[in-house]
């Protein structure tokens, strides 16, 4: 019940990335592989190579900062009141253990990381990771995500290889400082 009016919110804000293919409806890894093929194909057709760059970010649901998702909730999604508290509360003070068997491994504290398998899961690392839009938009590099993939590109022009790369090399630096 909350994701059904939760993720609307989300997903119709300016801050959304409109290039996170996963955790939508209607979009779908077939989606976003061709709209990266279809543009490296126009470029070819065009006379021009395309640079790409691609990342797993396949850690990345583990490690996510919870202060900062949750300022992002609020500075850029504009997220308060009760729903605020209520996902930083969803958040804080989270355990887990493993079992294997009749085996169950100590508790452990997650103080870092959205729960794996959870519905709001999903959508939280989307959230988290919306500021990828911004600074690849900034450097004019197209962008395509799924899930916690990641395709950074562009097309280079011959006179200014040079160039290009130094602006992927710009974005990638700026993407660095953001998340890590």
């Amino acid at each position: 019940m909350f994701l059904a009016r939760f993720q609307p919110h989300i997903l119709n804000s300016s801050n959304f990335n409109q290039y996170q293919s996963a955790y939508r409806p209607g979009c779908s890894t077939e989606m976003a592989l061709q709209l990266v093929v279809d543009c490296i194909n126009s470029t070819a057709d065009a006379g021009k190579p395309t640079l790409l760059i691609s990342h797993n970010l396949s850690t990345a649901f583990v490690t996510i900062d919870h202060t900062l998702l949750v300022k992002r909730l609020s500075y850029s999604f504009g997220v308060a009141g009760s729903v605020h508290s209520w996902i930083q509360s969803y958040l804080t003070d989270r355990t887990q253990s493993v079992r294997i068997g009749s085996h169950l491994s100590p508790l452990t504290s997650c103080p870092v990381g959205v729960p794996q398998g959870s519905v709001l899961g999903l959508l939280l690392f989307s959230i988290y990771m919306s500021p990828i839009f911004t600074i690849a938009e900034s450097h004019q590099i197209h962008q395509q995500l799924y899930a916690d993939n990641t395709q950074l590109y562009l097309a280079l022009s011959p006179s200014s290889y040079t160039h290009d790369i130094s602006t992927l090399q710009s974005c990638l630096d700026s993407l660095h400082i953001q998340f890590c």
